[in-house]
């Protein structure tokens, strides 16, 4: 009888001890699987946005005569750089850059998708869909344009950060910072990237943006 008993609580107790293992062992492979990959911050060269930003409403059109709102960067990763055909440096070393982060990306394996790349004029005053597309398409073919009205432009550049002098100088240059927007599949601006611009470093982070957004889609 004793031993029937003693053989009932060893056997209840071991029951015990393979069930709470089993649940341990469930709530540490939940974690592992549920809980988010964090971002090495250490290894970005630009400033990442924890948690994105959304885009504000706009309507733009692209030099491939195609209306541009925010819903179109979904499912892309996306660069905004806001400059004009007739910039004399900025924006010339800027594109040049893009093109080498572009031709880097392609030669990776580690990116799923490669980025898309709009140039959005600050002067749509001057800039035509076909003069905007010519210029991007010189540095790559990939590259696209986007033109908006001034006050569409105004806008978009403000909520973004972007800072530039709507009127013209005499000589007929825009002040403008050359900071890059980067807008993840989500459709949110998850990073930017500000001079100097360098076209491995670019490509590193969106590597790991990347990466980093496809570990975590589940939590977006």
């Amino acid at each position: 009888m004793k031993e029937s008993f003693k053989t009932g609580i060893l056997k209840y107790t071991l029951m015990g001890i393979v069930v709470l293992m089993s649940l341990v062992l469930g709530i540490f492979f939940f974690q592992k699987t549920h809980t988010p990959a964090k971002l090495d911050l250490t290894k970005l060269h630009g400033t990442y946005l924890p948690g994105g930003r959304p885009l504000p409403a706009f309507k733009l059109m692209s030099t491939e005569e195609k209306t541009l709102i925010p819903h179109d960067f979904i499912g892309h990763w996306s660069l905004l750089y806001f400059g004009f055909t007739q910039c004399h440096s900025i924006c010339p070393a800027a594109m040049a850059e893009l093109h080498k982060m572009n031709e880097i990306l392609h030669h990776s394996a580690n990116m799923k998708s490669y980025p898309q790349v709009f140039m959005i004029s600050l002067d749509p005053e001057h800039d035509t869909l076909a003069t905007l597309g010519q210029y991007v398409k010189g540095f790559d073919n990939d590259f696209k344009g986007a033109l908006g009205s001034a006050e569409m432009i105004r806008l978009l550049s403000q909520h973004l950060g972007i800072v530039y002098d709507s009127q013209s100088r005499k000589d007929g240059q825009i002040d403008h910072s050359g900071s890059i927007t980067v807008i993840n599949p989500a459709g949110e601006v998850a990073a930017f990237f500000t001079p100097p611009l360098n076209a491995q470093m670019m490509a590193d982070d969106l590597e790991l943006l990347s990466r980093h957004f496809e570990a975590n889609k589940d939590h977006l």
